[in-house]
């Protein structure tokens, strides 16, 4: 959306990202009249511009820039994209061998230089390696009729707890499905941009 900006009190506003999750994702670039916004740019981030790492003012600017060796890496306890970017082969996903990942044809995506360049590609290959992924699980996928089990429950059950505002937007309390028996559990999983691990003590 375009206004016509005829005022010289116009301010110029950096909207974003608001969250670490959203860096390198969306911007925008908000113009505002007071408190009347009249025109917002929004930016999209490299991430969401697959094509746009092959253009040469783009590899000059990361090719080369931040490098961190596989040693490096290491000693610095880098995990996911950032470790594989640097040279070493590691996701957790083959080497726990965890949930369904060994019955699908898939690939560690690596690069070896370590710089900024090598940590996008890793991401972008990352992106259509899981599209691979989830196409060969949509193909195994049984056919025939299917229940969702878990809204016919809800639906039997009235004032249910995950309707409360805790469950609906802070999303702090566990699920009240999910029961653990007393012990000492530990886990870890190949998340986004980090390894997550976790553990719980009954």
């Amino acid at each position: 959306m375009t206004g016509p900006a005829t005022r010289k009190d116009l301010m110029i506003v950096n909207m974003g990202p608001h969250h670490p999750s959203m860096h390198d994702v969306l911007r925008l670039i908000v113009t505002l009249d007071g408190e009347d916004v009249i025109d917002c740019e929004p930016i999209l981030g490299y991430l969401h511009r697959e094509a746009y790492y092959t253009e040469s003012h783009f590899l000059e600017r990361i090719e080369g820039l931040g490098i961190i060796g596989g040693e490096e890496a290491i000693n610095w306890g880098l995990s996911g994209p950032m470790l594989r970017a640097s040279g070493i082969q590691w996701d957790l996903r083959k080497v726990d061998h965890y949930e369904c990942y060994d019955e699908f044809d898939w690939e560690v995506q690596w690069q070896k230089e370590g710089d900024s360049l090598a940590r996008y590609l890793v991401r972008i290959s990352e992106m259509t390696g899981s599209i691979k992924i989830i196409q060969q699980a949509l193909e195994g996928i049984p056919g025939g009729p299917y229940e969702n089990l878990e809204i016919c429950r809800f639906d039997r059950v009235k004032d249910n707890i995950w309707n409360e505002f805790d469950y609906r937007f802070i999303s702090k309390k566990p699920s009240p499905t999910f029961e653990l028996s007393k012990q000492e559990l530990y886990a870890r999983v190949e998340a986004p941009k980090e390894n997550w691990n976790f553990s719980d003590r009954r």
